[in-house]
């Protein structure tokens, strides 16, 4: 009944039910994606909407002053009540709720994929099926600010995926299936099993990717919302571990790649170790006995915050194992990069702990004793900031060294392309090392009055002079490129290169603790700068008389006997004496004599 175009419910198949076909779990992937792409598309409309609101504010607040409104401009004032009238676009926060309806039915699809991948399909789709109901379920609580169930949903689907990225090639299983038959096995099998290596080569590289460049910013994200909403970094630990643990048990229940199998019957040993180091560190904070007290600027800074003791126990540990490393030569190798990686990730969240706990005392009546506090934790704070900046710098001036020697190698074939990134490199340290002289810790009472017989000032001055003195030459450096070609620039930016290379270097033999190498670096300096301006200056000279400076500096390919009298380069110009043949020489038709 009801007719031909009446709606006719038809029953929705339960997961169980739904085994005989794969087109009952595509139905749920489709459905995910058109309400995922439908609210992708809600949301570009709801940030162009919320950008317009934005910037006609100052319009609407001008136009009520004038006692007009957009609607008389859009009108004509069509009626006495025009600029009262509804406006009839949505507003963001209507469009707003629209997006998050479609992202909780792309949610709700996404969880009945799952569900019925765990029926109807093999264990590696229904792995990759949770991985993707996972990133979707975090997409929401993101949305909605659930930080908590944002950060398990997304540590779920990272856990899925890393494992995805580093399973065994299913090409293996094609090949010893095909093994057992012995020489039964034709070319066409070979050649087939090998499309399969390679297709799931490709996708262990798409998984791995995914998880590097998706879903860890994602998770991190998450994280950093979590600690500025007061949660403890030791209990997001715990959260985060539990929900390592739980995915890595459903990884180990299915009948995934034995290799996958193999990590997770080893990754318990690993666990145990990681595990008793951590007590090990805890134990150790929790008694005092290490990172107690820190040294920074001349004075004993006191660690009185548990947890901030153990982040400062496993940056200790993790700089010894790079430092272990760096000995080994494996500075270049990809664990360094993600040990590094992981360091400056621990210093960022012992800053986090540090700026946390001086905001409690920022907040509180200014006296003796909680300006004492105060100093000590901006000096504990000054001294987590300084560690972290004099790792970076000891990072990038390993690559300037790197970049040095290969121009040394070069020598005059040296490209503007090397110069160009030591000068970059150079301006990254400068902007380090003016942060290191701006950290606090300098005066107990803040007012700056030791600052002039602190060393550690004295070291961080000396140390940017240094880096503008080396900054300074190669940009003018640059400068005295043939292909640039303003020597005169370059010839000032020498000299002021020349003064800082001697300012800086009375400022380090003024400082104690400071490497006599650094002097003799800036004397070698001097030694290039004076070399290096004699040529600007030269070729300064001969530009500014017509004959050029630089291997560019002239076009004439006369003989010598013919340019005696010009200044130039000589570079691009002929080395013969005189034309053999003879040049033909013009002569007048008709001498003068004939025409008297």
């Amino acid at each position: 009944g009801g007719g031909r175009y009446a709606y006719h419910p038809r029953p929705h198949p339960d997961p169980y039910d739904a085994t005989h076909h794969v087109h009952y779990s595509l139905v749920s992937l489709y459905s995910a994606e058109r309400c995922w792409s439908h609210a992708m598309e809600i949301k570009t409309l709801y940030d162009d909407a919320r950008d317009a609101l934005r910037l006609g504010g100052g319009a609407k607040k001008k136009n009520k002053k004038r006692g007009t409104s957009d609607g008389d401009d859009q009108h004509g004032g069509a009626g006495a009540g025009g600029g009262n009238r509804k406006a009839t676009a949505s507003s963001p926060a209507k469009i707003r709720r629209h997006y998050v309806r479609r992202l909780r039915k792309a949610v709700a699809y996404a969880t009945e994929l799952e569900s019925r991948t765990k029926v109807s399909c093999d264990d590696r789709t229904a792995v990759e099926a949770r991985a993707y109901a996972g990133w979707m379920r975090g997409t929401l609580a993101l949305e909605v600010g659930d930080w908590q169930s944002a950060c398990t949903e997304y540590g779920s689907a990272l856990t899925t995926c890393r494992a995805l990225g580093q399973g065994e090639s299913s090409a293996a299983t094609t090949a010893g299936t095909n093994g057992d038959n012995g020489a039964e096995a034709s070319a066409s099998d070979t050649a087939a099993a090998a499309a399969v290596a390679a297709e799931d080569l490709e996708m262990r590289d798409f998984f791995a990717a995914r998880a590097e460049h998706v879903l860890e910013p994602l998770l991190r994200y998450c994280q950093y919302e979590l600690q500025e909403g007061g949660m403890d970094q030791s209990a997001l630990a715990s959260l985060m571990k539990a929900q390592e643990d739980a995915e890595n048990a459903l990884l180990a229940a299915s009948s995934f790649p034995a290799a996958a199998r193999q990590q997770q019957q080893s990754s318990p040993l690993r666990s145990k170790l990681d595990s008793l180091r951590d007590d090990k560190r805890f134990d150790e904070a929790s008694a005092g006995s290490s990172m107690a007290t820190v040294h920074f600027r001349s004075r004993d800074v006191a660690v009185e915050s548990q947890v901030l003791r153990f982040d400062l126990l496993k940056i200790v540990d993790l700089r010894s194992e790079l430092a272990k490393e760096r000995q080994d030569g494996a500075k270049d190798s990809a664990a360094y990069e993600t040990k590094f990686l992981s360091l400056l990730s621990l210093y960022d969240d012992a800053i986090s702990l540090a700026s946390s706990d001086l905001k409690e005392y920022q907040a509180m009546k200014a006296g003796p004793a909680v300006n004492a506090k105060k100093f000590e934790f901006q000096s504990l704070l000054g001294y987590i900031k300084y560690e972290k900046l004099k790792l970076l710098m000891g990072r990038n001036e390993d690559m300037v060294d790197n970049l040095r020697a290969a121009e040394e190698e070069a020598g005059n074939d040296v490209t503007p392309k090397t110069l160009e990134q030591i000068a970059h490199l150079y301006d990254a340290l400068l902007q380090d090392a003016r942060s290191v002289a701006q950290l606090p810790g300098g005066s107990p009472d803040g007012s700056g009055a030791e600052e002039d017989e602190d060393e550690f000032v004295l070291e961080a001055n000396a140390n940017v002079l240094r880096l503008r003195a080396l900054r300074c030459y190669y940009v003018a450096r640059l400068y005295a490129l043939d292909i640039v070609a303003k020597h005169a620039e370059a010839a000032a930016l020498f000299d002021q290169c020349k003064l800082l290379a001697s300012r800086a270097a009375e400022e380090i033999a003024a400082c104690q603790d400071m490497d006599d190498s650094l002097i003799e670096s800036m004397d070698s300096l001097e030694d290039k700068i004076r070399a290096a301006k004699s040529r600007s200056v030269a070729c300064a000279y001969l530009a500014r008389i017509g004959g050029g400076g630089g291997s560019q500096g002239t076009s004439s390919v006369t003989n010598i006997l013919k340019r005696l009298d010009d200044f130039e380069a000589g570079q691009n110009s002929t080395d013969k004496f005189v034309d053999v043949p003879p040049a033909l020489e013009p002569i007048p038709s008709k001498p003068t004599f004939f025409d008297i």
